[in-house]
Formats: structure tokens, sequence, C-alpha cells
């Protein structure tokens, strides 16, 4: 999944071989340390598609709260993140149409 904010702002749930948080989730950019806050308390081994497709999209909302560099989901302009859901069955983009309705769950 990433962020849509240029080169070097991607954020990725994969599965690595390190510690905990470096195993499960990685990413790069000014805003991955306010995304990776964010991940650290909501992302779980036994997740299903949408609630990595939340979390993901949660740690976007919380990186660009506080990082002015990210760029992340916007309701009223309707652009949304590029989201990718990578299984063994292969890669799947989220839908825009998708994204709108979990960043409406996500505002207030």
């Amino acid at each position: 999944m990433g962020s849509g904010g240029g080169a070097g702002s991607d954020l990725h749930l994969r599965r690595f071989r390190r510690p905990a948080e470096e195993r499960d989730f990685g990413g790069t950019g000014s805003g991955w340390t306010y995304a990776k806050g964010s991940l650290k308390k909501l992302q779980r081994q036994d997740m299903d598609r949408d609630q990595a497709v939340g979390a993901a999209m949660q740690a976007l909302f919380d990186a660009a709260d506080d990082d002015a560099a990210t760029g992340g989901p916007d309701i009223v302009r309707r652009i949304y993140p590029t989201v990718a859901v990578i299984t063994a069955d292969g890669y799947e983009e989220v839908a825009d149409g998708e994204l709108a309705g979990f960043a409406a769950r996500l505002t207030p």
C-alpha cells in the first residue's frame, strides 16, 4: 500500500523475518514514523482483508495528521492512496469506492 504522497512515501504491510515490528510491516518516507506507531497498535497476525486495509488507512490518516508532507486520504476531493492486498493468490488493488467507505468510517 502506498500513501500516494510521491516518491519515497510508501507503507507496506507484509511479512518479514526480523523483529516483530520490522517483520510484520515496513515503510519509508517522512510520515513512516507516525504510521509505524499506529500500525504497532493495530496490526495482528490474524487480520482479515478488511481489517488489514482498515489498519493501513488508519495509519495513513495518523501519519497525515502529524506530517505535512504525507498525503493521506482526502475525502473532500476524493483522492485516495493506492492500497493493494497481496496474498498467495496474487496482487489486488483496492478500488477507490471501497477506500472511500473506509475513509468515511475513520473520519469524525
